[in-house]
């Protein structure tokens, strides 16, 4: 029985060349070669440069050869762009609007600039890194995680000789030791608070998580906005500017019973500000359900204008303060290659203006007033 004939590069329909074949041209043992196109430093250089240049001769895996190539120049301090960036979202995120619109935005400008994606979902605090991370395969990396959450795996990031001290962005909240992109949450406060008080409200509530440390300065920012738009207007927020305590502000039932609470305990309250649409859908839905009209006794602002609240012509009936999510994915992915290209880990945040859409949640106050 004849012998097949040995892989010759460029032959379409050849086997893969493998360390085997690669060890048999060089000489040297297969381990040799496997350390080798990994970069292992105790393979003499001269012997490394041999046995990649060979393996390129031999046309072994573009991929796997790319891959040692780049590891064995970070043996002697030097770095290869890899065109790829690696993102890391949690996996509660996945299948919601505000989610899909970011990930829009981040494909689009991945594959404007002809950049590939590695996606790595985060279910917690998790143990370890991604292989291609720490093999040193991703140029950058961006995610939506919290920092209390991602704490863990950047610090594996920057101990791991792979990556190191390549950029990290952080969206949209800010982490200590990533770049930021997010959006400007004071000027969202500002219009929602705005548009309420030129209504005519002067007594607004407004929901603030207990113990939650990732949103901590994107609540401060909105709130000192409310604040501004007191002050703008001539009026004191010290005492018409009302905070219900809820345990979390991403689950709309947790900011029912405060909610419920705060309007008995404060008969002057005519407009509600949420923290985010679906908040504010929940909290529509509970009103009504107790007896209140929505907007004729209580105005309601959304926030994110991802979540419609629908009429029976599948109008969005919420007045909401919009964010432009796919221009944030796509700003993310600008600044993480940037840096990349010019090996830089920090910059100036990327802050993106917001808007406000006007719809029929909020009008000025009505018969809860002339009650109180």
């Amino acid at each position: 029985m004849n012998e097949p004939p040995t892989p010759r590069s460029g032959d379409p329909g050849n086997q893969a060349v493998t360390l085997d074949d690669i060890a048999a041209r060089c000489g040297v043992g297969r381990t040799t070669v496997h350390r080798a196109l990994h970069g292992a430093p105790e393979v003499r250089e001269a012997t490394a440069a041999r046995i990649i240049a060979v393996a390129a001769e031999m046309g072994y895996d573009p991929a796997l050869h790319d891959m040692a190539r780049r590891m064995a120049k970070r043996r002697f301090g030097k770095t290869e762009p890899t065109g790829v960036i690696g993102l890391y979202f949690p996996m509660h995120l996945y299948g919601l609007r505000y989610f899909n619109r970011i990930f829009t935005g981040i494909m689009d400008a991945v594959a404007e600039a002809q950049y590939e994606l590695l996606t790595i979902p985060e279910r917690g605090k998790q143990e370890g890194l991604s292989p291609s991370l720490s093999r040193g395969n991703v140029d950058a990396v961006i995610t939506l995680s919290y920092p209390a959450v991602f704490q863990a795996t950047l610090q594996a990031l920057r101990h791991s000789a792979g990556f190191g001290m390549r950029p990290v962005v952080s969206m949209p909240h800010p982490m200590p030791g990533c770049a930021l992109a997010c959006f400007d949450d004071r000027l969202g406060g500002i219009l929602s608070a705005g548009h309420l008080l030129e209504l005519g409200h002067r007594h607004l509530l407004h929901f603030q998580a207990l113990f939650v440390e990732e949103y901590m300065l994107a609540a401060l920012q909105r709130v000192d906005g409310y604040r501004q738009a007191y002050r703008a207007r001539g009026l004191n927020p010290d005492h018409l500017l009302h905070a219900a305590n809820v345990r979390q502000i991403t689950a709309g039932d947790a900011i029912v019973e405060p909610l419920l609470r705060a309007l008995d305990a404060n008969p002057d309250i005519t407009a509600i500000i949420t923290p985010n649409d679906h908040c504010a859908i929940v909290a529509w839905r509970a009103l009504t359900a107790a007896g209140w009209h929505i907007p004729e006794e209580l105005s309601i602002i959304g926030y994110d204008d991802t979540d419609p609240f629908p009429d029976e012509a599948h109008h969005n009936l919420l007045t909401s303060v919009q964010l432009p999510l796919e221009e944030l994915g796509r700003e993310a992915v600008r600044l993480a290659i940037r840096l990349a290209r010019e090996q830089l880990t920090a910059a100036q945040p990327v802050v993106l203006p917001v808007s406000l859409a006007l719809r029929a949640s909020t009008a000025p106050p009505g018969r809860r007033a002339e009650r109180a």
